[in-house]
C-alpha cells in the first residue's frame, strides 16, 4: 500500500489524477479529497478498485477522513 496525493481539479476516478508519495501526506481535514492509501498499479499510479471509490465516497459525503482516504480545504 502507497499513498497518493490527489492533483487538484482532476478527475478523481482516473489514476492519472494521483502522485506517489513517500509517508503520511499533510492533509488540513477539510471537505475536499487531498490523498489515498492504496495498491499501486501502473509504476506511480494507484488502484482505484471499488473498495477505495466507496471509501472515498464515504469520506467526501460525511467530510470526515478514513484511515485510507485524507480530505483538506481548499
Amino acid at each position: 500500500m502507497a499513498w497518493f496525493i490527489f492533483n487538484t481539479n482532476s478527475d478523481p476516478t482516473n489514476p492519472a489524477s494521483y502522485t506517489i508519495t513517500s509517508g503520511l501526506p499533510s492533509c488540513n481535514n477539510g471537505n475536499s479529497l487531498c490523498a489515498i492509501q492504496t495498491a499501486e498499479g501502473l509504476p506511480g499510479r494507484p488502484v482505484l478498485d471499488n473498495s477505495i471509490k466507496d471509501e472515498m465516497l464515504i469520506a467526501l459525503v460525511g467530510s470526515s477522513p478514513s484511515a485510507n482516504v485524507r480530505l483538506k480545504v481548499i
